[in-house]
C-alpha cells in the first residue's frame, strides 16, 4: 500500500487539480492510481450545500452526491470514483454513533481515538483498491476541523513507513510589486505547524503567480528553513489551462523524484497519447443561462466544452445579447429564482435558431416556454415554482411524493434511457439506448401533448421523459439526465458544438461577402469580397446540408460550384508551391558555389565541374520560372471562369451544369 498525502497551507490553491494532475501523470506511466476527497464540513455529502458556497455537486454512478474535485479526478483518470474515494466529517462521525449505538464500542468510552481510527479505516480501504492512493486533505492544514485527519495520517505515516508515504504541501508564496519579490515567511510558518502535528513535508508546491520566477535564493531558503530537498520543491504558476499541469509536472521530473523516493516502478510514459482526446481550439461563442454565475457552479459543463477546444463561456444576464452567439446552455439548478429568465432565452434560441442544450432544470423550462408561447397554455408552469398553476408542464415524481428527507433523496445515479429511432438523440449517440447520470425530483408531466416539441427519449424503467427535441431546429435538445457528470467527452455536447459552428459560418463574414457576390448579379465580381487565401470558412460552407443551404440563401448549384472552385484552388496551392521550392533550391545552391570559400578566399576561377552545374541550374531555375508563370495565368483563367460562371447562376432560373474545362 502506497499513499501521496495532500494538503494545502490556502484555500483555492487547486490541490483537487494538482492531485488529478500528479495521477494522470503516474497513470500514464502505468501506475494504477486512485484518488479520495476528505473534506472536512460536516455534512453527510455535498447534496444540500448551495453551489453558490461550495460549487457544484457532482453525481457519481452510484448515485453518491459529492465534491466537484471528484469530477476532476474522473476526466483526469478515465475511471469512474466509487463510495471508497468520498468521506466527509459528517460520514465519520455518523458512523461513530452507528457503531456506539450498536455496541460495536461496548464498555468503552468513545473519544477522540475512535474517530482517527474511523479515518485510518477508510483511508486504509480506499488504498487496497489500487497501487498508488492520492488523499487530498480538504480545507487547509491550519483549518481546526481538520485536526483529526491530519492525525490519522500521522499515524497511517508512521505504521507504513516513508518509502510508502509522501506528504505534499501546497503553499501560497505572495508576490508583492512593492519589493518586486515573492514572500516564503507564510510557508515557513505552514510546515512549522505541520511540524507541530508530527507531519512535515516531502514535497513541497509552490503556487506562484503567473510570470514570476522563483529565483535560486528562495529554493536554497526553503531548503535550509523547511528541510525539503531541492529536487522537491516544485514552482506551479497559476496556468489558464488546467489540463497543462501534468505535462508541467513532468518536465519538472516530479515522477522521477516520487519514484525514486517511494520506489515505484514507471513503465512508458504515455502521457502524449491522452492529450489526444483534446480537439484543437475552436473559436466560438457559447452562452451559459442559469441560475448562479460563476463557474465553479457548473464547472463540469465548462470541462467538457474545454474537451471541445472551447477555453471559456459566458454567463449571460443581458438576453439582448443572445443572438450574438452561436450557441446557448440552460443548465440544472433548484428553485423558482431567475427561472423567468431562463424561459426568455429558451423562446429567443427557438425563434431564432440558435443551437440550444437544456440539462435537467433546462429541459423543464424548454417545456415550459414551449407550452406558453407555441401550444398557447397560459400560466403553464412547474409544480415546482407554481403549485397552483393550470398547467402543470411539469411535476414531482410519484416516487418522490413519499419522500420527506431532501438529502441523498433525489433521483440520482445512473439510469437507461431508450432513444427514439431516427431522433436526433439517436443519432447523437450512435444508439437507441444510453446510460448517463441523474439528480432531480420533477419530471415532464405526460398528461401535455406537446406536438411538435417530441419526446425522443424515455426511462427504460420509469417510462419518465428524458430527451425531448424540436425537428425543425438547428439543434433544440433538451435532456432529464447531466451529461456532464459521465467522464471523458460525451457526444450531446460534440452535437452541440457542431450546429454551433454550422451556426458561425451561416453567419459568418465569407459568407455574407459570398451572398453579397452573388446579389450584384455582375459577372466577374464573384471572389472579388472574398478572401480565398484563407478559405476555412468557405471549406465549411461546402460542406452544409440541404436543410442549412436553404437557410444561407445559397443553392445547391452554387454550392456545387463553390466545391469544384476549392479543388483546383487547393490543386493550384500544391503544385504552385511545389514548384516555388523548387526554384528556391536551385537558387540557394547557386548561391553556394558562388560563395564557396575556396574561390572567395583564395581568387581561384571555378573549377570546370562547379560551372557545369551552375549551368545546369540556371537552366533549370529559368525552365521553372517560366513554367511558374504559365501555371500562373492558367490558374488565374480558372478562377475567372469560376466567377463568371458562379455570377450567371444568379441570373439564370436554370443554371447550366459547369463546363469540362473550367474544372480542368
Amino acid at each position: 500500500m502506497k499513499i501521496i498525502f495532500v494538503a494545502s497551507d490556502f484555500s483555492g490553491l487547486g490541490k483537487g487539480t494538482f492531485g488529478a494532475a500528479l495521477g494522470r501523470l503516474l497513470r500514464s506511466h502505468g501506475m494504477n492510481v486512485r484518488i479520495m476527497k476528505c473534506d472536512l464540513y460536516y455534512n453527510y455529502d455535498a447534496g444540500t450545500i448551495n453551489p453558490k458556497e461550495h460549487g457544484e455537486v457532482y453525481v457519481l454512478s452510484n448515485g453518491l452526491e459529492t465534491d466537484q474535485d471528484l469530477g476532476i479526478y474522473e476526466r483526469y483518470l478515465d475511471v469512474e470514483c466509487n463510495s471508497y474515494d468520498y468521506v466527509t466529517s459528517g460520514q465519520i462521525h455518523h458512523q461513530i454513533y452507528l457503531n456506539e449505538r450498536s455496541g460495536q464500542y461496548l464498555g468503552q468510552t468513545v473519544s477522540f481515538e475512535h474517530v482517527i481510527e474511523e479515518i485510518t479505516r477508510r483511508i486504509s480501504r480506499f488504498a487496497e483498491q489500487c497501487d498508488v492512493g492520492i488523499v487530498e486533505i480538504g480545507a487547509t492544514i491550519g483549518d481546526i476541523k481538520g485536526v483529526f485527519f491530519l492525525e490519522a495520517c500521522r499515524q497511517l505515516r508512521a505504521e507504513l513507513g516513508r518509502v510508502n508515504s509522501t506528504f505534499v504541501l501546497l503553499s501560497h508564496f505572495p508576490y508583492l510589486p512593492s519589493c518586486g519579490e515573492l514572500k516564503t515567511m507564510g510557508c515557513q510558518r505552514s510546515v512549522n505547524d505541520l511540524r507541530s502535528k508530527g507531519l512535515k513535508p516531502d514535497v513541497l508546491v509552490a503556487r506562484t503567480p503567473q510570470d514570476v520566477k522563483l529565483d535560486d535564493y528562495l529554493f536554497k531558503k526553503i531548503e535550509l528553513f523547511c528541510e525539503v530537498p531541492r529536487q522537491a520543491v516544485v514552482q506551479l504558476a497559476d496556468i489558464e489551462n488546467s489540463y497543462e499541469i501534468p505535462l508541467l509536472l513532468r518536465s519538472l521530473g516530479l515522477q522521477d523524484y516520487l519514484a525514486s523516493h517511494m520506489e515505484l516502478k514507471l513503465g512508458e510514459d504515455t502521457l502524449n497519447a491522452w492529450y489526444k482526446k483534446f480537439d484543437l481550439k475552436r473559436d466560438l461563442k457559447i452562452a451559459l443561462v442559469g441560475k448562479y454565475s460563476h463557474a465553479d457552479a457548473y464547472v463540469s459543463i465548462l470541462h467538457q466544452l474545454r474537451f471541445l477546444g472551447i477555453d471559456s463561456v459566458e454567463y449571460l444576464s443581458n438576453l439582448k445579447l443572445l443572438t450574438q452567439f452561436d450557441a446557448v446552455i440552460i443548465p440544472g439548478g433548484w428553485g423558482k429564482r431567475g427561472t423567468e429568465q431562463m424561459i426568455e432565452a429558451a423562446r429567443l434560441c427557438r425563434e431564432n435558431r440558435i443551437p440550444c442544450l437544456g440539462i435537467c432544470l433546462g429541459l423543464q423550462i424548454m417545456a415550459i416556454e414551449y407550452s406558453r408561447n407555441v401550444l398557447g397554455l397560459e400560466g403553464a408552469n412547474s409544480t415546482e415554482f407554481d403549485d397552483e398553476t393550470p398547467y402543470p408542464v411539469v411535476v414531482m415524481q410519484d416516487a418522490q411524493k413519499e419522500i420527506h428527507g431532501l438529502g441523498g433523496t433525489a433521483r440520482l445515479g445512473d439510469w437507461v434511457t431508450q432513444l427514439v429511432s431516427g431522433s436526433l438523440a439517436a443519432s447523437i449517440y450512435g444508439s437507441e439506448e444510453t446510460t448517463q447520470r441523474h439528480r432531480h425530483r420533477y419530471e415532464i408531466s405526460s398528461d401535455i401533448e406537446f406536438g411538435n416539441f417530441k419526446v425522443t427519449g424515455r426511462d427504460k424503467k420509469t417510462n419518465l421523459v428524458e430527451v425531448m427535441e424540436l425537428p425543425d431546429h438547428p439543434f433544440y435538445l433538451g435532456v432529464q439526465f447531466h451529461p456532464e457528470f459521465k467522464p471523458g467527452r460525451n457526444p450531446v455536447f460534440e452535437g452541440l458544438v457542431k450546429a454551433a459552428e454550422n451556426r458561425k459560418v451561416l453567419n459568418s463574414q465569407d459568407l455574407r461577402s459570398l451572398k453579397s457576390a452573388l446579389y450584384s448579379g455582375t459577372p466577374g465580381t464573384f471572389f472579388e469580397c472574398l478572401n480565398i487565401n484563407q478559405p476555412q470558412e468557405l471549406r465549411q460552407i461546402v460542406d452544409l446540408d440541404d436543410d442549412q443551404l436553404q437557410h444561407s440563401g445559397i443553392s445547391y448549384y452554387q454550392q456545387k460550384i463553390l466545391r469544384e472552385f476549392l479543388k483546383i484552388w487547393d490543386e493550384k496551392q500544391n503544385v504552385i508551391e511545389e514548384l516555388e521550392r523548387e526554384i528556391s533550391t536551385c537558387e540557394r545552391e547557386m548561391r553556394q558555389i558562388n560563395i564557396n570559400e575556396k574561390y572567395s578566399v583564395e581568387h581561384m576561377p571555378l573549377s570546370e565541374f562547379d560551372r557545369r552545374i551552375l549551368t545546369q541550374l540556371r537552366k533549370e531555375t529559368e525552365t521553372k520560372t517560366q513554367k511558374l508563370k504559365e501555371l500562373r495565368f492558367f490558374y488565374q483563367e480558372q478562377m475567372q471562369r469560376f466567377d463568371e460562371e458562379m455570377s450567371r447562376t444568379f441570373q439564370s432560373e436554370v443554371v447550366p451544369a459547369i463546363a469540362p474545362n473550367v474544372v480542368g
